[in-house]
Order: structure tokens, then sequence, then C-alpha cells
């Protein structure tokens, strides 16, 4: 009976500070983007950081549909690139302006495809493709 009353307290108590948490948290702010020119920069910024020479990077436009173009990114990767740690860098730049990615991994080459998204409409892809060397 009297772990039950200590289990009970304890719950109570993490309950307690969970809301503490909640109410004293602030969220954060976020801007919208000035113009996909922006969006396009802080992509190609990123692949740069990650090492990725502007050769390796190839870029297409097609037409989404009727009031959306959209841009494919092709980057070729050599074996070991950093795919996932990417895409977790790219998702927290969009978030910070309300934007979102998801992630499909091909098999059998294991290559990551990234679709960044606002306002649940996909308006850039991220393709990584095995780099051959010549």
């Amino acid at each position: 009976m009297l772990a039950d009353k200590k289990l009970l307290t304890l719950l109570f108590l993490c309950n307690l500070a969970a809301v503490v948490l909640l109410l004293t948290t602030e969220a954060e702010e976020s801007t919208p983007l000035s113009d996909w020119n922006q969006l396009d920069q802080l992509l190609l910024t990123t692949i740069q950081d990650f090492r990725q020479p502007p050769e390796r990077v190839q870029i297409r436009t097609i037409d989404a549909h009727e009031n959306l173009e959209r841009k494919i990114i092709t980057v070729d990767i050599a074996e070991g690139y950093p795919q996932t740690e990417f895409h977790r860098t790219v998702l927290q730049q969009v978030q910070q302006y309300r934007g979102g990615t998801y992630g499909l991994v091909s098999f059998p080459d294991q290559m990551l495809t990234i679709y960044i998204m606002f306002e649940n409409t996909v308006v850039r892809t991220i393709r990584f493709r095995e780099w051959e060397q010549e």
C-alpha cells in the first residue's frame, strides 16, 4: 500500500513537471521564405557545406502543375556520403521557414531522395545517385 502511494506521488510529480515545462517553454519563431530563390540558395549552400563540388550537382525544372514549377536537384555522391546527416540538416533549415521534408531510400542502391515541402506541397526534390568516377 505504501509503495502504491509512492508510485502515485511520483506520477503526480512527473505530470506536474511536464505541465510546468509545457507552460514555460517558448515556441520557436519561424519566418516565411521571401521567395523560392531563397530556398534554392539555402539548399545549394548546404550541398556545398557537405563538400560536394558544383560539377556534381545538376538542377532541372519540371512543371508540377499549372501554378508550380518544381526543381529537382541531383547530387552525385561517393560511397560513404552522410545522406542521413544531410537530410537532418536540410530538415532543420527548412523548419525555420515553416517547411518540412520526408525521405525515401531506394533499394538495392540505398540512395536517398529528399522531398522538401511547404504547405503540404512538394516544392523541391534532392536526389542522390552514385558518383561514377571517370
